[in-house]
């Protein structure tokens, strides 16, 4: 079979006997001038997919080479740099300085593991209230796991504080600094450090201090940080100015302000957004008299920021079948309250969605499919209302059609025009939803209606304190590259079982077997992951008696589980236990009280959980002084990613307590998600998508 592709006379691909055939002509159909070639055999042959992307220049504004060869030379380089003979310190110590989820911990992380040349974690990383980090904690950063450490040893502390955050405050940071504090100190926040607290060194040596200061910031939150915060970076960096030790900003999180960088990292550089967000950042943290004169001021934008926050924002994208992304359009607190910066804001084309933030904490707002441009009523059949309090969110799908959205202007007598800046514009989503402005603000009006079937009580006129109109838009699934590189090979995994099973631990370790527990609700999969653990060991499926749901988990007893290279062979140095369900408000289980019972190696195994009757020192078998080997030395957390958004709060609130304990304690904890597959149609389909898939990646 021949096949033949044709542009004009100008250029004819044709396939013939397995090869690719490619001819050149003349011809005014492109207007060429190429001198007639025929039949010239193709080396090869590409198609690619030419895809609009907003947001990224013509050309990078720093230029990056996105090599494995040219990452791997930068690594040796680190790797093999040794300080001058004679000089003044060891080793470079450089602190890490940021507010609550800024990124200091996953920076740690992505800095080991390019040493590692394999994704590593740090025991705890994500973002409690006060931030994981409690204690002054300093890691050596390795050239490779097991070798000889590098010049650098980055410092972590707890997150800076602000207004509404106790945390980190200035003094406290300047104390670190400047090397009076000892390395395990547990900050706290009502306490400040003074020469009397425990370990106080008053002449620390320059090993001692710290020789740089990293300066880690969210690029989706530097122009919505309290002034407060931004008072002590200011005067953190005056400071560490005059003392002369070297600063740096390092922007996190980029990928959440830039769509195409959150397709594809190799944009961030050409990202526009990203630019601006450096420059915003070097404003909104320095004193303007730091700036240097090629920075361009016109460039420095203010971003705006939703006001539906993450997790508000995730159960608005499960109303949608496909996976969406949000883009603020309008913002009523930004933009200022005008119906025709409203109505401006809706592209020709495209699907909407109109939200009005109550003065009581509630969401309400509509979808629609079609663009409400040019003020007619519109026949939606996608459209929908929906209401987002603290615990649920409903959705109520359109029942009317023809008249799922009205657009009116009652015009005045002085004769504003159709969307003028004052005139009475009236957006109605059927009687359910009625979006008025009135008197300078916008004002929104409810009512049970057959339009969309919702059951609201009638209520007039009620303030907003905000209005957004976001452009919804859908985005494919699967991401064009990995966000964690995995090798999906039969050598690569028998390679890490081997490691795993021949690894042993120091000779002189406190420990025999590293005790880790899993802790997760009913139906987060803890006895199947101790399967695949296992089926894994063993190259074949086993399981444990019991694995499913039951009401209130399988699991009673406080049960162990030693992991074996192979069947009868000998144990690793891990050990998995396995314990009750946490319960929440509906679900009778473990409580924080007993789990940590567990954790702290009072518990006998074998001891059946009670949830009515408490673990306390008169149960039988307690063990009052455990030992190390008996008490528990990491925690695995698991979770259905299909029920993240619905825990109740009862059982997050646990789960932030015992966060918050083990961080205390200084337990390692990681996260494992289960049943991801649920999550995503690709990962269903077929496993190695898990770390292509953006549902995934959000989860």
């Amino acid at each position: 079979i021949t096949t033949s592709i044709s542009f004009g006379n100008c250029l004819k691909l044709k396939s013939e006997n397995g090869f690719w055939y490619v001819s050149f002509c003349t011809d005014e159909t492109f207007g060429t001038t190429w001198p007639q070639e025929n039949n010239i055999c193709c080396v090869n042959v590409e198609l690619h997919r030419v895809q609009d992307v907003v947001g990224v220049l013509p050309t990078p504004w720093r230029e990056v080479s996105w090599t494995d060869m040219t990452r791997e030379a930068l690594r040796q380089e680190f790797v093999s740099y040794k300080l001058p003979a004679n000089y003044p310190v060891s080793q470079i110590k450089a602190l890490l300085l940021g507010p609550v989820g800024s990124g200091k911990s996953c920076l740690i992380n992505s800095i080991r593991s390019t040493m590692y040349k394999r994704i590593v974690h740090l025991p705890n990383v994500g973002t409690a209230v006060n931030g994981f980090t409690k204690k002054l904690s300093t890691y050596d950063i390795h050239g490779e796991k097991g070798g000889s450490p590098t010049v650098l040893s980055l410092c972590d502390v707890l997150a800076l504080g602000d207004d509404e955050v106790a945390g980190l405050c200035y003094s406290d940071a300047l104390a670190v600094i400047k090397g009076h504090v000892q390395k395990g100190y547990k900050f706290q926040s009502d306490s400040p450090i003074t020469d009397a607290i425990n370990g106080y060194k008053a002449n620390p040596s320059l090993n001692e201090q710290t020789h740089c200061v990293l300066f880690t910031l969210d690029a989706f939150k530097t122009t919505s940080y309290p002034s407060s915060l931004k008072s002590t970076l200011r005067k953190l960096n005056t400071t560490l100015s005059d003392l002369g030790i070297p600063q740096l900003i390092l922007l996190t999180h980029v990928d959440q302000v830039c769509p195409a960088v959150q397709d594809d990292l190799k944009y961030i550089y050409s990202s526009r957004t990203v630019k601006d967000k450096v420059c915003t950042a070097y404003l909104s943290s320095l004193h303007a008299c730091c700036l240097h004169s090629s920075l361009n001021n016109n460039l420095v934008m203010a971003s705006i920021v939703s006001s539906l926050g993450n997790e508000k924002e995730a159960r608005l994208r499960s109303f949608f079948s496909t996976p969406v992304r949000f883009h603020v359009l309008y913002k009523s607190s930004h933009h200022g309250v005008q119906s025709s910066q409203l109505l401006s804001s809706f592209d020709t084309n495209g699907k909407f969605l109109l939200a009005v933030f109550l003065q009581s904490g509630s969401v309400r707002g509509a979808f629609m499919s079609k663009s409400l441009k040019h003020g007619t009523d519109v026949s939606d059949p996608e459209a929908f209302v929906f209401e987002i309090n603290e615990h649920d969110a409903t959705q109520f799908p359109v029942m009317n059609p023809a008249k799922a959205v009205t657009v009116s202007n009652q015009q005045a007598s002085a004769g504003y025009g159709y969307g003028s800046s004052q005139s009475p514009v009236c957006i109605s989503f059927g009687n359910n939803l009625s979006l008025k402005l009135e008197n300078g603000s916008w004002n929104v009006s409810f009512c049970a209606d057959v339009t969309y079937g919702t059951t609201w009580a009638q209520e007039n006129n009620i303030y907003c304190v905000d209005v957004e109109l976001h452009h919804v838009q859908d985005v494919a699934d699967v991401l064009p590259t990995p966000w964690n590189e995995v090798s999906w090979t039969d050598m690569t995994r028998e390679a890490l079982r081997q490691e795993f099973v021949s690894y042993k631990l120091p000779a002189n370790y406190p420990v025999s077997q590293i005790k880790a527990l899993l802790l997760g609700p009913v139906g987060s999969g803890k006895s199947c992951f101790i399967n695949s653990i296992r089926s894994t060991m063993y190259k074949r499926i086993v399981r444990l008696p019991n694995v499913g749901t039951a009401v209130n988990g399988f699991t009673k007893k406080l049960t162990t589980y030693d992991i074996h290279g192979e069947k009868r062979g000998s144990p690793t140095v891990l050990s998995l236990c396995d314990v009750m369900a946490l319960g929440d408000d509906d679900t009778a289980g473990l409580t924080f009280s007993d789990a940590l019972a567990v954790i702290k190696g009072h518990v006998p195994k074998g001891y059946k959980f009670q949830p009515d009757t408490p673990i306390t020192d008169a149960v039988s078998s307690y063990n009052a002084k455990p030992s190390k080997n008996e008490q528990v030395h990491c925690v695995l957390f698991t979770l259905d990613a299909s029920k993240l958004t619905k825990y109740p709060s009862s059982l997050k609130s646990t789960l932030r307590k015992l966060n918050a304990t083990l961080s205390d304690l200084g337990i390692p904890q990681l996260i494992v998600l289960t049943h991801v597959d649920q999550v995503c149609l690709a990962v269903k389909e077929n496993l190695k998508n898990v770390y292509l898939s953006r549902t995934v990646q959000e989860k």
